[in-house]
């Protein structure tokens, strides 16, 4: 599931977690998480570890793991019109949202990753 993505709206208390998905023969998935905002139109992003299973001969199942940083920090536009944070001139990452809370734990929707040559 994606969300609309605004800058005003994203606070470091929320966490905002983002998904890059790219298909080239293969379906990779990278997940981000929003360190902080910089007026309306930027924000810093981090790169974060992701839980990956396999399901089956090179394909599988991932979420987010919030909080566990992987890369260094790097600020990036927001596309207002598209609703994603621009991560190079051919990358883009849209924001997602939990399915639930549970006990205080968010529920991430799962995203299916293909590693075919």
């Amino acid at each position: 599931m994606t969300t609309t993505m605004h800058p005003a709206s994203m606070t470091t208390e929320q966490r905002d977690q983002a998904r890059r998905t790219q298909f080239t023969g293969t379906i990779n998935v990278d997940y981000y998480e929003v360190t902080a905002c910089h007026g309306r139109t930027q924000v810093t992003l981090r790169p974060i570890a992701a839980h990956r299973q396999a399901t089956g001969s090179m394909v599988g199942d991932c979420t987010p793991v919030p909080g566990k940083f992987t890369g260094e920090p790097m600020r990036c536009k927001v596309d207002g019109s598209s609703n994603t944070v621009r991560l190079s001139s051919f990358q883009r990452a849209s924001k997602i949202e939990p399915l639930a809370v549970v006990d205080g734990l968010r529920v991430w929707p799962v995203d299916h990753w293909t590693a075919y040559g």
